[in-house]
């Protein structure tokens, strides 16, 4: 390939080097499959409430002990025929068929702007679903609010592993938004949070570890 036409010979020749390598290089999303496992690996460092109230069904379950990293890994759905016994998924929607007085976690890709050839606008919503029969909790607050505040609080301007810098501001990232979903019995809350992405090697993650 002739690379003659990008160079200037009037502006130093590294930097049109770099220019000419960028203009070769695309953005693949290479992490979008793995972006929901990457945020919960997070949450289940950084979230004990959510956990709690995902995993207890009772009003008081605010105020219990906080669960192990095994417990919080038990509740992870991975593609079994039966989904009555998980409460974190990565995928939209509650199945109409669902009769359980539970709450339910989901985290999914649900936008993506393509800012430039290198750079994506990402935006990750997190969805909770609950019961309308145990939302209400002693503490005088509802489960769906909690779960959704204590996320934000634990996401909203730190960087994830393998995900991005998180952030909930529309000046910045304009579909960013918490809204009401669902009709009861089921009534939930989708935190929509935006991300600046880009594959480069700047932000090469490690290998993914597992969780058994």
């Amino acid at each position: 390939m002739n690379t003659d036409i990008f160079f200037d010979d009037t502006v130093d020749l590294q930097a049109q080097m770099k220019d000419f390598e960028n203009q070769q290089y695309f953005n693949t999303l290479k992490d979008l499959p793995y972006m929901p496992y990457y945020l919960t690996k997070y949450l289940i460092e950084n979230c004990e409430l959510m956990w709690k109230l995902l995993k207890y069904d009772n009003a008081d379950a605010w105020d219990t002990e906080n669960l192990d990293e095994c417990e919080k890994v038990s509740m992870i759905y991975k593609g079994t025929p039966t989904q009555n016994d998980f409460k974190v998924f990565f995928d939209e929607g509650q199945d109409d068929a669902w009769d359980k007085q539970v709450s339910v976690l989901r985290i999914f890709p649900v936008e993506i702007e393509p800012v430039s050839h290198t750079h994506a606008d990402v935006y990750i919503a997190i969805q909770v679903m609950c019961h309308s029969a145990i939302n209400h909790l002693s503490n005088y607050t509802t489960r769906v609010d909690s779960i959704i505040q204590n996320i934000l609080e634990k996401t909203n301007g730190k960087t994830v592993d393998g995900v991005g810098r998180m952030v909930f501001d529309i000046s910045t990232f304009p579909s960013c938004t918490i809204s009401a979903i669902g009709k009861k019995p089921y009534v939930g809350k989708t935190l929509i949070m935006g991300i600046d992405y880009s594959n480069d090697e700047e932000n090469e993650t490690n290998e993914i570890e597992w969780y058994d």
